[in-house]
């Protein structure tokens, strides 16, 4: 009957509606997971020390900003209310707590901060890892 058909439409297409939310929502989250990740990796990699015969990796005040708006600006962008990335960035918040780029930018060259940011940053960076690493795909974003 018409009315049977009718049913098997719409529940045939409520399940294909929601498989592509799914996908949707598993994208962002991954995408703000990766942007977030990019971040750390770059603070990882300004914090550690120099490998023999390089020079240190320089910390640039339009990054610290880039970071900074993204921590702040994360609630918004939080629209799949991704829990673990939430933590990491409250964490990560508190790491910077009054901070900010010129005060990081300063602070860097204190040995001491240096070397506990890097473990913290580094402690960050091994919790995001697994985040990012979805069904054996991570996104790259370009700068």
């Amino acid at each position: 009957s018409l009315e049977n058909i009718s049913a098997e439409i719409f529940k045939r297409e409520q399940t294909q509606a929601e498989k592509q939310w799914s996908e949707a929502t598993e994208e962002i989250r991954l995408v703000l997971r990766s942007g977030f990740q990019q971040m750390v990796d770059w603070m990882v990699q300004v914090l550690s020390p120099a490998e023999e015969g390089e020079k240190r990796k320089q910390f640039r005040e339009a990054f610290a900003t880039k970071l900074i708006e993204f921590l702040e600006d994360f609630p918004a962008k939080n629209i799949t209310n991704d829990e673990e990335l939430s933590a990491l960035i409250e964490k990560t918040k508190g790491l910077l707590s009054g901070k900010d780029e010129v005060t990081m930018r300063k602070s860097v060259k204190n040995e001491e901060w240096r070397n506990d940011m890097l473990a913290k940053f580094s402690e960050v960076q091994a919790q995001l890892e697994p985040l990012v690493q979805v069904n054996g795909r991570q996104i790259i974003l370009a700068d």
